[in-house]
């Protein structure tokens, strides 16, 4: 059910490439503004004319080098140079923080089983602040979630993962006979087909690698082996919760990057059954 994720090699730069050399002027832009004012002037606060200078020599760089591991090192040159840029203990921590803000009204009930990644810094303020008994499942170990827990969960809380599950109607079908009423979602990997530009299934996922790829060099320095290809459909995943039966209570777009910047924003679904 846990789609394998592609390992790293030239494809990602391919891909790269096709973006800095694309014939659509939307397509540059918006790969420009990923880089440009999501994350050197957001993240690493590079002044706005800072932030266009060493975003053209990314481009440059991108187009010019055969490997990789040499657009990383120059990337993370850049990055490094940053006073503001987060541990990735402190990057993880405001993250939960914002994401409590926003889940907290919707967690019913005393019991929550939260499917996440890695630490698990929001499931310890939805423990502490609201006194809630949590189970937290990391992704990777979802198959054993099935046979390990009979019991139902009054909130079930999908944090941000939901692109690393191979069969999205089979997790769902099994997901809701744990759950007693309550689901929520968040998911930042959400391909629209009514995108504002009409972007292309192909020019989305380019988009959203060439947007991990950069956070990955911010977060992890150069420390990079993986990057995830999966995107959701928007109108696929309405009609798995259709078929199942699962009412949508609330549903918002949420962003904490530029509006102008279509990709990397996340959608959260709040569902009863």
């Amino acid at each position: 059910m846990i789609k394998k994720r592609n390992k790293l090699d030239p494809e990602p730069l391919i891909m790269f490439k096709t973006l800095v050399n694309s014939k659509s002027e939307l397509i540059r832009e918006q790969a420009s503004l990923l880089l440009r004012k999501s994350f050197f002037q957001n993240i690493l606060g590079f002044s706005p004319s800072v932030a266009t200078i060493q975003a053209e020599r990314v481009f440059e760089e991108i187009k010019k080098q055969p490997s990789l591991n040499k657009v990383n090192n120059f990337l993370y040159q850049i990055v490094s140079k940053s006073k503001k840029r987060p541990s990735l203990k402190k990057w993880t921590q405001l993250k939960a923080e914002r994401d409590f803000r926003i889940l907290k009204r919707w967690l019913t009930g005393k019991t929550v089983l939260e499917i996440t990644l890695g630490q698990d810094y929001l499931g310890l303020k939805i423990k502490s602040r609201l006194k809630k008994s949590i189970i937290s499942v990391d992704i990777s170990d979802i198959r054993s979630l099935w046979s390990r827990y009979s019991m139902k969960f009054d909130t079930i809380l999908i944090n941000g993962d939901l692109h690393h599950i191979d069969n999205l109607r089979k997790f769902f079908k099994k997901l809701i006979t744990l759950a007693k009423n309550r689901l929520i979602m968040f998911e930042p990997r959400i391909f629209l087909k009514n995108n504002k530009f009409s972007f292309s299934k192909k020019e989305w996922v380019n988009l959203n690698i060439f947007s991990e790829w950069v956070l990955a060099i911010i977060r992890f320095k150069n420390q990079i082996d993986r990057l995830d290809y999966k995107l959701i459909d928007y109108d696929e995943l309405k009609k798995i919760f259709f078929d199942l039966h699962l009412r949508i209570v609330y549903e918002k777009y949420i962003t904490f990057i530029p509006k102008e910047v279509i990709v990397h924003h996340r959608w959260l679904f709040v569902l009863d059954k």
